[in-house]
């Protein structure tokens, strides 16, 4: 059907090229958003940012990742979970001020199957020296104000959930 409408198009002026290709784009984003599958995957997530983890520095040239652990309240014992966050520059970013353990956030999440990692895992990054060889380990966990430390945390994989610029704007 595009092929149909875009050759259609052909013998239009660029406007209308232009204007059926911008409608296309929003029809396909719509469908897409509206699947059923992606709105039963999406959770609401009650808890407090437990740590930042540290990554790569933030970037303008493209998309940027930053993971944290959160502590969801549940019954019968609190749950800690890694949230991921793929953001470019422009898009809002989790302010310093939620990392402060007696503030409580509630927020929706998308549940991943595919980034459960350890503890271990997440935080662990390799020193490298001038020539590119490893060196060492290190570990980059920035706790939250107030928080409690995660020494005695088990080394089964977290679940994981992604976070969207609507979620993290609702976090301000």
């Amino acid at each position: 059907m595009k092929k149909a409408l875009f050759s259609f198009a052909m013998w239009r002026s660029a406007k209308t090229r232009i204007l059926l290709c911008i409608v296309l784009q929003m029809g396909s984003s719509a469908a897409f958003g509206a699947s059923t599958k992606a709105m039963e995957a999406q959770s609401s997530l009650t808890g407090r940012f437990v740590a930042r983890i540290d990554g790569p520095p933030l970037t303008s040239f493209g998309s940027n990742r930053q993971s944290y652990i959160f502590q969801i309240n549940s019954y019968p014992e609190p749950q800690l979970v890694i949230l991921r966050y793929t953001f470019f520059l422009y898009e809002p970013q989790i302010p310093r001020s939620a990392f402060d353990y007696f503030h409580v956030y509630n927020f929706h999440a998308v549940k991943n199957e595919h980034c459960m990692q350890t503890l271990e895992e997440i935080s662990k990054h390799y020193v490298l020296d001038k020539k590119g060889k490893i060196i060492g380990t290190q570990y980059g966990i920035n706790y939250s104000k107030n928080a409690p430390p995660l020494a005695s945390l088990s080394k089964t994989p977290m679940p994981c959930y992604a976070l969207s610029s609507q979620s993290v704007s609702s976090i301000q």
